[in-house]
């Protein structure tokens, strides 16, 4: 199954899912917007995603989130038909944005592996993610271990849009 193609997509204007109004999805949409605009150092920067076997490393020297990877994935190669995010810890707003995009059907689904310090350290944040993952059973687990990475692996169905 090839899982990107190496040509590079044409620079459509990111279509982003109506949401509802609210404060949180406010913040989510803001959120999404500040990434967006981020997506365009990455194309300035990274021809196309990788091909079929291959692996994309970013080493900066600024600070780089996830988020715009993973948009950039989905402008270019359509819906993630999985997810695998190993990270340290995540913010409220990125579950938030991850979660919304489970619901719009842009992600199928997500795995999260986090650090084990999140349920003794952050015990509201992990009280969100269980209920918000309980909510989505069927398209969201959690893994918890000794973690200090920041790895993002995508599967996608389909070539460049």
């Amino acid at each position: 199954m090839g899982l990107f193609s190496l040509e590079v997509p044409a620079a459509p204007a990111p279509q982003m899912p109506e949401r509802p109004e609210g404060k949180t999805a406010a913040a989510v949409q803001a959120f999404e917007e500040m990434h967006v605009a981020k997506v365009a150092n990455i194309r300035k920067n990274v021809a196309a995603p990788p091909g079929p076997g291959e692996m994309l490393f970013l080493w900066t020297t600024a600070q780089f989130n996830t988020m715009s990877m993973i948009i950039w994935l989905i402008e270019s190669l359509g819906n993630i038909d999985e997810l695998i995010v190993s990270t340290y810890s995540i913010s409220n707003i990125c579950c938030q944005t991850l979660f919304d995009w489970l619901d719009k059907g842009k992600i199928r689904s997500v795995y999260l592996y986090l650090s084990d310090y999140v349920p003794r350290m952050s015990p509201a944040k992990w009280d969100y993610l269980k209920s918000a993952v309980a909510a989505r059973a069927e398209k969201v687990r959690i893994g918890l271990g000794f973690n200090h990475s920041k790895v993002t692996l995508a599967s996608t169905g389909g070539g460049v849009k």
